[in-house]
């Protein structure tokens, strides 16, 4: 039985692609409305520790967003695909890490969230980003199959870590003291 293509390889993908980038955005536009409820809670952080988890889960879910899009364009071909998702994931990385050291500057308890807290919260960005940039190289030397399923898995880390973000920013406004709503 010869094996499939790429292009026949990633159009069995077309279903996933769909539904995760309407995910992506849907939760994206929840995400802008909850912060726009809530924008002089985010304004009165002292450290803008929650505006750097909204940014967090903004970030993943833009990406999840772009990477569907990428997917769902029309004669998708390997090479290209490969840059864009070593690239992305390469950036990705270095913002968690940049996020990261913020924080540790910071020491100890940083307002809403511990040091730890922090810390635990970058593992499943970096896992994400760290399964787009080996889907990216693994489709860059010829495994499609495997490189396709590095990039489902990266993307079903990355809408894990926008959902935790933005569960975090929920329960982060809503225990704030004059968070409540008018």
């Amino acid at each position: 039985m010869p094996s499939a293509s790429f292009e026949e390889l990633a159009a069995r993908w077309h279903e996933f692609y769909m539904l995760s980038g309407t995910a992506a955005a849907t939760l994206m536009g929840l995400l802008f409305v909850s912060l726009s409820l809530h924008v002089e809670t985010l304004r009165q952080d002292p450290r803008n520790q929650l505006g750097r988890v909204a940014r967090a889960a903004f970030t993943s879910f833009l990406i999840v967003l772009f990477l569907s899009l990428l997917m769902l364009t029309p004669e998708l071909r390997r090479r290209p695909l490969a840059t864009a998702l070593t690239a992305l994931g390469a950036i990705r990385i270095v913002m968690v890490v940049v996020g990261l050291r913020r924080t540790a500057a910071q020491g100890g308890r940083v307002d809403t969230f511990s040091r730890g807290y922090v810390v635990s919260r970058a593992i499943i960005p970096l896992a994400g980003s760290s399964a787009l940039l080996i889907a990216g190289w693994t489709l860059a030397t010829g495994n499609d199959a495997d490189g396709l399923a590095l990039l489902m898995l990266a993307i079903v880390l990355l809408i894990a870590d926008a959902s935790r973000c933005a569960w975090d920013l929920l329960v982060g406004v809503g225990w704030r003291p004059g968070a409540a709503t008018k």
